[in-house]
């Protein structure tokens, strides 16, 4: 989170510019505070001597950049009370749009997420009239890093691909490229190969943005990964490990070595992916959860599991499920509090337009006294003004309070439920079918190749494909089904109600009319297909985490079968046994109750 605070070489010493001009001075720090930054606070102490023959604006430049070296320093309260000074009483529009970019960005790596709206907000309307694209491109890199902290991919890739667009500058470019990557890579977009690895590596190389370099690199090791190309993505992490090793930089060391163990973990090399994930358990402060830490403790629990040793596996796994939700807890959190924040800022906007039209309300009052022959009517008008104001203000609330239900519940491409939404709507409808002992059904479909459509037709063509997915769904399943996007394009169903033989025609006539989707609308010939897993409550019994899985394994056996097909989850004895133990215990309690 902190990356784009980092600097790489700390050369230099005080006291040699006090000659120069002051402007001069200003500038020179501006340029080198990434690359120098022991000369940028050398300078600054010499413009410090010199503070009184600054002019108003010189002053407040100054300012932001010793709010840059707070914030350098780790001081993060002192930087941000000098930047907002800055935002609110300096009148160089670019400097006050470095001011909003900067305050959002330290407010972020310090998960502040309720103060940030206003600064959001203010790039979002301000950022077409900055008149130097670097800034301008600078402020968009911000905004993608906030949505990308956030979870929400698809916005932070809208806001990654304007700040590349018509910029020159490498430094901006090296840290625009990287947000982009890593917005593709969480929505599955992103391949191995994909030119804006290699355009961000050579940005990053050129303005010798190590750390961020580094990030990019991992970003297409997982991207190699996920191709299952692991002999080519264990050797692009070794080539750079020893460097980001040195770096000291606990996060980026963190996930190199958590893919790293997924990578020994997929290749059999079970002690080395022990051994990897270790390095990422020891490494991590325990009481701040982290995704690489997550992938860590799965790799422990999955790899001791295969060794024989149940009874670590059954620790490890117990840690793994404990910090997965911590990690889970906290995105929602923060999501929560910037979505609150935002609710916040309208009501008192709102709140502040009904005070004014009170106060207009309480001096026309006052002038009607003057002219009673006219009281009544106006009177009447102002009640009115004041009941539609009220009743359009309380509309607009309510409006919002739907907006942000929303955008928190439903995938913002397909319209149908987010991962989150689903599981939560699942877990609740599985609680209810338990209890009257009736079965739940649970479709799992992958598209087949949608990587390949990507690459070969461009990401706008695949979101086409993604919203054309639940129109043949919807058609087919029932109002009580529950319907959601996993990520990607990945999707679900749960049938409450259902069993295995009615669930798979359901899911035979999703397979049908999927491929009747006619894709010339696209002005490309190509058809679209699925692959699809199922399984039912009666032999993965009702917990949410088990039918998903089950049906996660069905599906990975239809691709494997050939794609464009349907497997029914067959479960191993062993594990039967467990689960046909727990259907009876469920349906012996349904019979007492």
């Amino acid at each position: 989170m902190k990356i784009l605070a980092l600097t790489l070489l700390l050369i230099g010493s005080g006291g040699l510019w006090a000659s120069e001009p002051v402007s001069s001075l200003l500038q020179t720090a501006d340029e080198i505070r990434l690359s120098e930054p022991q000369k940028f606070s050398a300078i600054l102490r010499d413009i410090a001597q010199q503070i009184d023959s600054l002019s108003s604006e010189q002053r407040y430049f100054f300012e932001y950049l010793m709010a840059y070296e707070s914030a350098l320093k780790g001081d993060s309260e002192r930087a941000i009370n000098t930047y907002k000074h800055v935002f609110k009483n300096a009148s160089d529009q670019d400097l006050i749009y470095r001011a909003s970019y900067s305050i959002l960005n330290v407010l972020v790596i310090n998960r502040r997420w309720r103060e940030t709206p206003q600064y959001l907000q203010y790039i979002n309307d301000n950022y077409t009239s900055i008149s130097s694209e670097e800034i301008k491109a600078t402020g968009l890199v911000a905004v993608a890093l906030f949505y990308n902290h956030l979870g929400n991919f698809d916005k932070a890739r809208d806001y990654g691909l304007k700040a590349i667009a018509d910029i020159k500058a490498d430094n901006v470019l090296c840290t625009g490229y990287q947000q982009l990557a890593h917005s593709e890579l969480k929505l599955n977009l992103l391949a191995s190969s994909a030119a804006i690895l290699s355009d961000g590596m050579s940005a990053c190389e050129r303005s010798s943005k190590q750390l961020i370099a580094y990030m990019i690199n991992l970003y297409q090791a997982t991207a190699l990964f996920k191709e299952e190309q692991y002999d080519a993505a264990t050797a692009l992490l070794q080539r750079h490990l020893s460097r980001v090793d040195a770096s000291n930089y606990v996060p980026i060391q963190s996930e190199y070595y958590a893919l790293l163990a997924q990578l020994s973990f997929a290749t059999g090399n079970v002690s080395g992916a022990i051994a990897y994930a270790q390095k990422v358990i020891n490494s991590n402060n325990q009481s701040h959860n982290t995704e690489a830490l997550v992938k860590a403790l799965k790799i422990m629990a999955d790899a001791t599991a295969i060794q024989g040793n149940l009874t670590d596996s059954i620790v490890w796994l117990k840690r793994y499920a404990e910090t997965d939700k911590a990690f889970y807890d906290q995105l929602t959190a923060e999501n929560l509090a910037f979505q609150l924040a935002t609710h916040e800022v309208i009501e008192k906007e709102n709140q502040i337009k009904l005070l004014n039209k009170e106060n207009e309300a309480l001096n026309l009052e006052r002038d009607l006294s003057l002219q009673e022959a006219q009281n009544k009517t106006l009177m009447i008008i102002l009640l009115i003004l004041i009941i539609g104001f009220t009743s359009f203000w309380a509309y607009r609330t309510k409006k919002t309070h739907v907006k942000l239900r929303k955008l928190a519940e439903f995938d913002s491409l397909t319209g149908i439920a987010n991962r989150r939404h689903f599981t939560k709507e699942g877990e609740n409808t599985l609680k209810i079918n338990r209890s009257r002992g009736q079965a739940v059904s649970f479709i799992l479909f992958d598209l087949d190749k949608f990587k390949a459509i990507n690459d070969r037709y461009g990401h706008p063509v695949g979101d086409w494909v993604l919203q054309h997915v639940p129109i043949p769904v919807k058609k087919i399943i029932r109002k009580i089904d529950i319907f959601g996007r996993m990520g990607g394009e990945e999707f679900a169903i749960l049938l409450p109600g259902c069993e295995l033989d009615k669930a798979r025609e359901i899911a035979e006539s999703i397979r049908l009319g999927l491929m009747e989707i006619n894709c010339e609308e696209t002005g490309h010939n190509f058809n679209i297909s699925a692959s699809f897993g199922i399984t039912v409550s009666r032999v993965s019994g009702y917990e949410f985490e088990d039918l998903m899985k089950h049906s996660d394994d069905a599906l990975y056996e239809a691709k494997r079968e050939g794609r464009n097909r349907i497997h029914v989850y067959s479960m191993p004895p062993t594990e039967s046994a467990v689960i046909s133990k727990q259907a009876n215990t469920a349906s012996d309690q349904t019979t007492e109750a």
